[in-house]
């Protein structure tokens, strides 16, 4: 998928009742239809930005406290967990993972403009793995993930390409961190393996089924978790205690 072209003019509008046995009206729908699923793909990475610093703003400045006046929310995760699919229609995973967009350094430093240019939102949310990963996230990085297909993006980001990816984090800390991983899995409880298993699927069902997106909601969920836990215990200055 590439970036929309400026210079093109989009004609997404249709019904189901377009569908014709007729073939100039046929090919017509196709044009239609293709446009108006581009359109769709490069507001995707948007919005999501959009949404996710809204979010941000909502958490830094506790303004879940005021958004329902009959009840309000008592803590933020009460918030995501009720408040966010009742005014959106959306999950909590969605908020999650806008909300990692929009920290990412790299997509909250494009213009709107280049926010549009995303042909797919996997390819944003690759970029941002990326980030975390301590690769160095180039111009022409960014452009690549742009246009290219999903795949493409994916076995060029993955493999390496001379002056567009840089790694700057070794192979062997990452083997040793999987190591730990699966040192955790061996010595976890087996209801708490069902657990993430159950987690896994709940994840992948509303992540459609794309890697990518599965393992960037798993982690916002697994982060959020723990926040949770640690602002839920209570602090202790000398002999008082508070709890937040």
């Amino acid at each position: 998928m590439t970036e929309l072209d400026p210079t093109k003019k989009y004609r997404f509008d249709l019904e189901l009742s377009s569908v014709s046995d007729d073939p100039t009206k046929a090919e017509d729908v196709l044009t239609r239809a293709a446009d108006g699923i581009e359109l769709a793909n490069c507001a995707n990475t948007f919005y999501r930005m959009v949404m996710g610093q809204q979010l941000l703003v909502i958490q830094k400045d506790h303004i879940w406290e005021r958004m329902r006046a009959y009840v309000p929310y008592n803590t933020w995760d009460e918030f995501l967990t009720i408040g966010f699919p009742e005014i959106t229609g959306l999950s909590r995973e969605t908020a999650y993972g806008a909300m990692q967009l929009a920290k990412s350094d790299t997509l909250s430093a494009l213009e709107e403009s280049q926010l549009r240019r995303f042909g797919n939102l996997a390819n944003a949310i690759r970029l941002v793995r990326l980030e975390r990963q301590g690769v160095k996230v180039t111009k022409d990085l960014i452009e690549k993930a742009q246009r290219l297909p999903v795949q493409e993006f994916r076995r060029l980001s993955g493999a390496g390409e001379q002056g567009s990816v840089e790694v700057t984090v070794a192979s062997k800390p990452v083997a040793t961190d999987l190591e730990h991983i699966i040192k955790l899995f061996k010595e976890a409880d087996p209801e708490a393996i069902a657990a993430f298993r159950k987690l896994m699927d709940s994840v992948a069902a509303m992540a459609g089924g794309n890697p990518t997106d599965i393992l960037t909601a798993l982690m916002a969920s697994v982060e959020h978790e723990i926040q949770s836990s640690v602002e839920q215990q209570p602090m202790v200055y000398g002999d008082a205690e508070e709890t937040r």
